[in-house]
């Protein structure tokens, strides 16, 4: 069928689902930044696009995917092509996540598909969003997913972006962290200008990237994208390297007043219970019965406190519940339970990755006498317990504390990062926030004399 007019748009004006478009007649959409001709067939039903860039045209009707192929980057030497198909909370996850997550070797659970898929099926249906992939030479070289939600902040709406699966949804969500784009080895500089193009085309007013590293590719494309303010929060994670214990048992790496202090919680424990052992759930049936008892310490320990845990709220219990499930079936949860037979003194929610230990939540059963650290007690133990097995890495994730301090030989950072647009809106908000502020921090009046 013959089009019968033209018409060009800015794309970033563009309404509707991102990754879907509604042709009548042929139309062409200016895109910034990119030199040439892109065309694509509607009425495919898995389009092609010929590219020589600066223009995309769309002939035929219908709905269809619109899947972007445009050049990474031309300057950078990368030929990576990137890919934009639309997300919805009910698909599964795209063909290419999985084999793209274990040939990357990013190795964080927050990005492993059972955590993705958990978290869309619990959240998803409150954001809109965009699947990208960039492809070399016919493989997939690079993956993310872009989440977009309007949330209101002090009345003013704001148009927000999250990469992966980490918004902010109206429950409570579990906090993800080692968040990035998931690449190969030698993309990394092409996808991430090619990402902040992409974003810089975008109609946004913040965009929201939590717990990224800084050497990653979230971090470079933050350094391209620009904005009016950036506000960054870096938090320390410890953990422990267990391949530089050299085979050694960890309680005897433990030096000066650390290792006293780990070597005497231990005898009294013993002294007052007994032999005190480290149990891994069997089957998932007595998984979760581990996570319930778990919970149920958290809970104690957080009751009455101003900050309330994330989870009290049954949403969040609901997609562990689901990522254990999921992730069950290839090994990559274990829930620990440390205590005699008779007596729990803690349990431990881990996931495995890549021979890597992530320590997600705890739960311990205190006592009125503070000389006694369950806590102290049950990590030690299963510190030793993942050496002995072979695996590489005990990490504590994200804030600090004293028994991390204690039992940790290494630390990274990690960072949440908030850029926000120049739009008049985000003027008036950040304006705001610095009058708060300044009332905030203005020193008390003196007193008058009497």
């Amino acid at each position: 069928m013959g089009a019968r007019g033209a018409h060009v748009i800015d794309p970033s004006k563009a309404g509707g689902t991102a990754g879907f478009v509604t042709v009548r007649h042929k139309i062409q959409l200016k895109l910034r930044q990119t030199r040439g001709f892109l065309s694509i067939d509607c009425q495919s039903p898995d389009p092609v696009i010929e590219s020589s860039h600066s223009r995309v045209a769309f002939a035929g009707e219908g709905r269809a995917e619109a899947v972007l192929r445009a050049a990474a980057v031309p300057r950078s030497g990368v030929a990576a092509k990137r890919f934009v198909t639309a997300f919805s909370h009910d698909q599964p996850l795209p063909y290419w996540w999985r084999a793209l997550f274990e040939a990357s070797g990013n190795g964080s659970i927050f990005l492993s598909p059972a955590w993705m898929q958990a978290w869309i099926a619990t959240y998803g249906v409150e954001f809109e969003g965009r699947w990208l992939r960039w492809e070399s030479e016919g493989r997939v070289v690079a993956g993310c997913l872009l989440l977009e939600r309007v949330i209101r902040v002090k009345c003013i709406p704001l148009r927000s972006q999250f990469l992966n699966a980490t918004g902010h949804a109206t429950p409570p969500t579990p906090l993800a962290e080692f968040n990035d784009v998931l690449c190969l080895p030698g993309h990394a500089e092409g996808v991430a200008a090619d990402l902040a193009a992409l974003l810089q085309e975008q109609r946004w007013s913040r965009l929201l990237l939590c717990g990224h590293e800084h050497a990653g590719i979230a971090a470079r494309t933050l350094a391209r994208v620009g904005g009016l303010r950036t506000e960054q929060v870096a938090k320390t994670a410890r953990y422990v390297d267990l391949a530089a214990l050299a085979g050694r048992p960890f309680e005897a790496t433990l030096t000066g007043k650390a290792g006293t202090h780990v070597r005497r919680n231990r005898r009294e424990y013993e002294t007052r219970l007994g032999a005190v052992e480290v149990r891994r759930a069997e089957g998932l049936a007595q998984t979760l019965e581990f996570f319930e008892q778990m919970r149920a310490l958290h809970l104690q320990r957080w009751s009455g406190r101003d900050k309330p845990t994330s989870l009290a709220a049954d949403v969040v219990v609901g997609f562990h519940r689901r990522l254990i499930a999921a992730l069950h079936a290839h090994g990559g949860i274990e829930m620990i339970r440390v205590g005699t037979a008779g007596r729990a003194i803690g349990f431990l929610y881990n996931f495995i990755e890549g021979g890597k230990v992530f320590v997600f939540q705890t739960g311990f059963a205190y006592e009125a006498s503070s000389k006694w650290s369950p806590g102290l007690l049950t990590h030690a133990l299963a510190i030793e317990h993942y050496r002995a097995r072979g695996l590489r890495e005990y990490d504590l994730l994200s804030g600090d504390a004293l028994y991390k301090r204690t039992l940790c030989n290494g630390e990274r950072e990690l960072l949440w990062t908030t850029v926000y647009r120049d739009r008049p809106w985000i003027r008036l908000l950040l304006a705001g926030r610095r009058l708060r502020d300044r009332f905030r921090n203005a020193p008390p009046a003196p007193a008058q004399p009497a």
